[in-house]
């Protein structure tokens, strides 16, 4: 024995001097790095252009932190399951044998006479084989673990709101790399050809002033104009150049791919007014906020976690149940069933409970400050994205006018065309200033788009909150487009036009969600 109990202490102390660090094998790097390119396996593959509602569907698929909030929601739906056995009663079998070398014998010593006996007797087997199957429940464990439950039901719901305010998020980014990607497709070319024109009128005017051929100081205001102009096409060229690239890598596409955005059809026409009072927003985004939402779990779970510093302090009782079975042939019974009731009090759980419930308070009364400050900084959102949504859409329709009368002069000074070398130059010059005006306006439709988003957002409304069965791309996109007539239909931010009623059709209601998607999507 004492040989054996030396091997196992050596055995144990060489186990543990063996574990060393060690560095990643160029195997393991290799399996990490083609872990890493195959991120985009298993997707659908892009076979048309991509309307926004698509480019939302795909990254609600396929967008690496949608996918872990997934995993971090089915993760708190387990944890409830495995607290809720924690309230049944404990369920233990014990079995054992047990032998020994020689036989455990004794004699006995009379407490009446004081005499021992002279014989020496044994009540045990040699080699004895036990078995018990036992009940026990516990009643202060059963309330802690009851309110634990309760405490992991809501973190389940945090879980949730928590991946919804995550899927509101990136449909939001989606809307402004979307409508960004949309300008890039569309205005990228132009501004790569409207460039090469731009350096090609730089050298002619470096040879007029070079020869002068004209007023020196006509010449430079003119090509200081042009340097000034060239910088804003720059400026725009560099944040179109990204657009695609963040669109894709929101979707998770392979980031090297060439893929098309859809282009809308419709005109950009002039955004409507917002008819709804800031107060209604206010209201929405107070009951609609995934983040509030949370905040408010929270809050229950500060108010159980109280509840258990109370139970804590409170005595046990102990309830059990047990069959026992033992191979023991001296024993007149070798079944044997029991049951006990055990009242215990740890008294130093008492003293301390109580800095403990005063602990919990102070975090149900930080819990209440924390919503009150969220719900602000929530309603301060609201009003700065009602703000933005209507500056935006006043600058669309003054560089919308601004564009117009650039296109006007632009096609009275082509019409005209007084000279050669310089009206050329003019042209170009009067041209530019459309292309730029044109390009704001595209840019402004884009910003338009993109409060709009972030006042849906700020107000709690949402086109998805949940995943559909099954999640493909197809069916996104069918419940997107199909959530988004169900919002245009039940809110009222927008003043709708009213309809005519001539075949028998109910009118359209004046109280219309988001009545400028019918324009823009």
């Amino acid at each position: 024995m004492k040989k054996f109990i030396s091997l196992m202490i050596l055995a144990g102390l060489m186990s543990g001097c063996s574990i060393t660090p060690k560095p990643l094998t160029p195997e393991e790097r290799i399996e990490l790095f083609e872990q890493a390119k195959s991120a985009t396996d298993g997707q659908e593959a892009v076979t048309a252009p991509i309307t926004m509602h698509h480019a939302m569907a795909r990254a609600l698929l396929y967008n690496f932190e949608s996918r872990v909030k997934m995993v971090e929601e089915e993760m708190a739906h387990n944890r409830v399951g495995a607290s809720i056995w924690k309230l049944l009663p404990q369920v233990i079998v014990d079995g054992s044998v047990a032998t020994r070398d020689n036989t455990m014998a004794s004699v006995s010593k009379s407490l009446t006479t004081g005499e021992e006996s002279t014989d020496y007797t044994t009540s045990n087997d040699r080699t004895q084989r036990n078995g018990d199957l036992r009940f026990t429940w516990n009643m202060l464990d059963l309330g802690v673990s009851y309110f634990t439950a309760r405490q992991m039901a809501d973190q389940e719901m945090i879980a949730k709101e928590r991946r919804k305010r995550i899927l509101h998020r990136l449909m939001q980014d989606v809307r402004d790399a979307y409508w960004r990607a949309v300008s890039a497709q569309r205005l990228l070319s132009r501004v790569e050809e409207i460039m090469t024109r731009v350096h090609k009128t730089m050298a002619t005017a470096d040879l007029i002033e070079s020869a002068r051929l004209d007023v020196p100081k006509k010449i430079l205001t003119y090509k200081r104009d042009l340097y000034n102009k060239l910088l804003q096409l720059q400026d725009i060229r560099h944040n179109l150049l990204g657009a695609k690239l963040e669109l894709a890598k929101l979707m998770n596409l392979p980031l090297g791919l060439n893929y098309q955005v859809a282009i809308p059809d419709k005109p950009m026409d002039i955004p409507p007014e917002l008819v709804i009072a800031r107060e209604q927003l206010e209201d929405r985004a107070l009951q609609k906020r995934p983040e509030l939402m949370e905040e408010a779990y929270n809050q229950r779970i500060s108010a159980d976690e109280i509840r258990k510093a109370q139970a804590r302090m409170l005595p046990g009782l102990e309830l059990n149940m047990s069959g026992n079975v033992t191979s023991n042939h001296f024993l007149m019974h070798n079944y044997w069933n029991s049951a006990g009731v055990k009242l215990s009090w740890n008294l130093l759980n008492f003293i301390g409970g109580w800095d403990d419930l005063e602990l919990a308070e102070m975090k149900a009364e930080l819990g209440a400050l924390r919503y009150q400050t969220l719900a602000m900084a929530i309603l301060a959102q609201v009003n700065v994205a009602y703000l933005d949504y209507e500056e935006a859409r006043k600058r669309f329709t003054t560089v919308s006018q601004l564009s117009a009368v650039n296109n006007k002069i632009l096609n009275h000074q082509q019409a005209r065309a007084e000279s050669e070398n310089f009206g050329d130059m003019e042209s170009l010059q009067l041209e530019m200033n459309a292309i730029l005006s044109h390009l704001k306006m595209d840019d402004q439709y884009g910003q338009v788009q993109n409060a709009l988003g972030r006042l849906i957002f700020s107000s709690g409304e949402s086109m998805l909150d949940e995943l559909p069965e099954p999640a493909t791309v197809e069916n996104m996109v069918r419940l997107l487009n199909w959530n988004n007539h169900q919002l245009m239909n039940k809110s009222g931010l927008f003043e709708a036009k009213r309809k005519s009623n001539t075949q028998g059709v109910r009118p359209v209601s004046s109280n219309v969600f988001l009545r400028a998607f019918k324009y823009w999507m």
